[in-house]
């Protein structure tokens, strides 16, 4: 036991408060400091909103109608123990692996707890708390995604999170920092990222992906993918690169007949197949394959990902989709909040019409000529 737990039976609140290094002033003008109140109050909200942790479950994905939340308040390490535990009780689950050549078993769980532990003790400690955005925690049927804001100190690099190695020169929120690593809820030495890559690696699951949401930084997101163990199965199947490209193919076509057919679509008139001709022969394949496959619109992570088989990091973003957006070919279906969980992309009119071209070359070629 410390000294100070001996003393602070005689002590006055202010004086356990002063001892503390959690108000400041003159006796008369004493006023507590924030961590004073993000972590000895019951209603922390009260002073800053949005002080909360929202666990929302999507059983169908983000685009399904379906959804169950849980919001978590109070002083912010109460938060922190309140939603782990509601994880831990909830959402982990734990199966053991039989196998016919070994006597022993193998127990792997959809997610390693350690991980979530680490990930959300590090959004509580590194969040910019004058910004009313809470902390999100979404279930998704393939991944648990945090989310916090306003994003990573401008000292961490996004390479340095590929690699998994991350050594922050400043820390943000250091006292708060201090007070969990005293309840034993973070290390408090940089050791969060490798924390959770190991925990990952040793329960056999997949690498979780870090974005700093670059240039703009306005948030922070950490997935963690599920067990390849837990994925439902159900009406699944694989297919091969080559069965891949045929099917692209054919879905390519159907796509410059349904172009070429649609009443919502206009041919372009030769004046702008010349000026779309110009604009396709700027485009990478993949830019191309972007356009064809946002004709529905779709989540950043689902054209990275499920359209070029990337990572759902920001590099690709800005290598793959921001520059058909600067061109008009991309657009927002929720342009005045670009940062909503609900946000997708679809190919604007300029982008169907370049698509257009595309895939009517031959023909093309007959009106630039």
């Amino acid at each position: 036991k410390s000294r100070l737990l001996e003393e602070s039976n005689k002590m006055t609140v202010e004086e356990l408060a002063e001892k503390m290094n959690l108000s400041q002033g003159a006796n008369e003008h004493l006023f507590p400091k924030n961590v004073g109140l993000l972590m000895f109050s019951d209603h922390p909200e009260k002073y800053f909103k949005g002080v909360q942790i929202d666990v929302v479950e999507f059983p169908n994905g983000v685009a399904g109608k379906e959804f169950t939340e849980k919001i978590f308040q109070g002083a912010i390490q109460k938060q922190l123990v309140d939603a782990l535990s509601y994880i831990k009780t909830n959402v982990i689950k734990e199966k053991v692996i039989k196998h016919a050549d070994k006597e022993a078993s193998d127990r792997v769980f959809n997610y390693p707890f350690n991980a979530i532990e680490e990930a959300l003790s590090n959004a509580v400690y590194h969040r910019n708390y004058e910004l009313q955005d809470p902390i999100e925690v979404r279930i998704l049927p393939d991944a648990i995604e945090i989310i916090s804001y306003n994003g990573a100190d401008p000292s961490l690099k996004q390479e340095d999170f590929d690699k998994g190695i991350v050594r922050a020169r400043r820390y943000r929120n250091r006292r708060i920092g201090e007070f969990l690593k005293e309840l034993r809820l973070t290390e408090g030495r940089g050791t969060g990222i490798p924390t959770i890559v190991k925990a990952l690696k040793d329960n056999g699951s997949g690498s979780p992906t870090f974005d700093t949401n670059e240039p703009q930084r306005t948030h922070f997101l950490i997935e963690i993918p599920i067990h390849k163990d837990f994925v439902k199965k159900d009406n699944s199947f694989t297919v091969t690169k080559e069965e891949l490209k045929k099917g692209v193919d054919a879905l390519a076509e159907a796509v410059r007949v349904t172009l070429s057919k649609s009443n919502e679509i206009e041919v372009p008139s030769e004046k702008n197949i010349i000026k779309y001709n110009k604009i396709a022969n700027t485009l990478s394949e993949q830019q191309i394959e972007v356009l064809n496959y946002a004709l529905t619109p779709r989540k950043k992570k689902e054209i990275l990902e499920e359209c070029l088989g990337l990572s759902n990091q920001t590099k690709n973003f800005n290598t793959h989709i921001q520059p058909l957006m600067d061109l008009g070919l991309i657009n927002l279906t929720i342009p005045n909040k670009v940062t909503s969980q609900y946000q997708k992309y679809f190919t604007s009119n300029i982008g169907k019409g370049v698509l257009y071209v595309v895939m009517n070359r031959d023909k093309n070629d007959e009106v630039t000529n």
